[in-house]
């Protein structure tokens, strides 16, 4: 490609971008005014939707309603149907798989509660399955004759070595 070529795409997309960052909102004010179209400094949802329509197809890209709408009722803290100023440009709240540093603490401390009680619930049916094990080895000596059949009568006494 011989250079005067690339200077001259080079002097198009310098002016094109010149361009769009004119058209460009430069602030949340400008853009805020410029949703406003009734002037009534507050921004309805129709508004909202109408200039985010216009926008998108301006753009080349189609334009998700349900996703403007949903962006609108968050964005509208007062639930009054209009966003002021300060709602308008308050940050977005990071969506919901993403949690603070305090709730996932929060979170592994339950989780470990519950662990610990589940152990603590095995651990139990654990020794009464060998409390009902001595008890039916205790039946089976008396029956035998004090011994079973292996001529050890302490079979099951020594299940709590090791705990």
């Amino acid at each position: 490609m011989n250079t005067a070529v690339l200077f001259s795409m080079i002097s198009v997309l310098s002016c094109f971008t010149l361009t769009v960052a004119a058209e460009a909102p430069s602030s949340n004010r400008e853009l805020f005014s410029r949703m406003d179209a009734d002037d009534s400094r507050m921004i309805s949802l129709q508004e909202y939707l109408q200039f985010g329509r216009a926008h998108q197809e301006q753009a080349g890209r189609p334009f998700n309603e349900t996703t403007a709408r949903e962006t609108f009722a968050k964005k509208d803290a007062n639930k009054n149907g209009y966003l002021t100023f300060a709602e308008f440009s308050a940050p977005n709240k990071p969506p919901s798989k993403y949690k603070s540093a305090e709730q996932q603490r929060k979170e592994l401390a339950a989780r470990k509660k519950a662990e610990a009680e589940e152990k603590v619930k095995a651990d139990a049916e654990e020794q009464k399955k060998k409390e009902a094990k001595r008890e039916e080895n205790k039946k089976k000596r008396s029956v035998h004759g004090g011994s079973d059949e292996s001529g050890n009568g302490d079979e099951g006494e020594n299940d709590n070595e090791g705990l």
